[in-house]
């Protein structure tokens, strides 16, 4: 008697949990995090964007992680400041897989890479942001950012992928290497338009972030380059 109760009562136990997990209220789980979808709906959204991208910048000192890549800035230059057998001071053993070089390759494109998404939110943003010339400065910023890291490109490599746009196909992956001097022409571009989006200065709340000074100064050193 006993026994055929168990049954009975698994029988029952087994079939409620069987309806109940057919409820299709039940198989729409809300995410635990924010998704693209529920993300920019808020001024403050499209300024954590931007902010974004500039936290990409603290990645190349890289502290923090026990990895510093001090010496790969040497690169560009003729310093010797070792006893002669440092790979980016003597160039000779340098290899392309060094930490520094995989580090900074690795840094500058997920920079770009948020600066693009950053971009492409702002350009299809409908009504959210309402406070006066935001738009512009949040645009000018992330402008700046990308100008920075493509004139970083330029200046250590000469050559590299070129991507102006936020990638969202496989097919889009492995872009071809730029020609030339398509880099830095791109950063100038960029900082161009970012000296007039940006303002004059910052309140001291915001001290730190790129105002129209700062991009003309890097225009300039650009420019000299060029």
């Amino acid at each position: 008697m006993k026994k055929y109760t168990l049954t009975i009562s698994l029988a029952i136990v087994f079939t409620m949990l069987f309806y109940s997990s057919c409820r299709e209220k039940n198989l729409d789980l809300q995410p635990l995090t924010p998704t693209e979808a529920s993300y920019f709906t808020e001024e403050t959204d499209f300024n954590k964007a931007v902010l974004g991208v500039y936290a990409k910048l603290t990645d190349l000192y890289w502290y923090n992680g026990g990895s510093p890549i001090h010496g790969f800035w040497q690169l560009p230059g003729d310093d010797i400041t070792s006893t002669g057998t440092y790979a980016f001071e003597i160039f000779g053993t340098l290899q392309p897989s060094s930490d520094e070089n995989r580090t900074f390759y690795r840094v500058v494109y997920q920079l770009i890479n948020r600066a693009n998404t950053t971009l492409q939110k702002l350009s299809t943003e409908e009504g959210v942001i309402t406070t006066a010339n935001l738009k512009n400065s949040l645009r000018g910023e992330t402008l700046f950012l990308r100008g920075y890291a493509n004139f970083l490109l330029w200046n250590y490599y000469g050559t590299a992928p070129l991507i102006t746009e936020r990638i969202q196909s496989p097919d889009k992956i492995a872009s071809p290497s730029s020609k030339d001097t398509e880099l830095l022409d791109q950063a100038i571009k960029d900082l161009t338009e970012a000296a007039g989006l940006l303002p004059a200065s910052r309140p001291s709340t915001n001290r730190g972030r790129v105002t129209s000074n700062s991009a003309n100064g890097m225009l300039g050193k650009a420019l000299v380059f060029r």
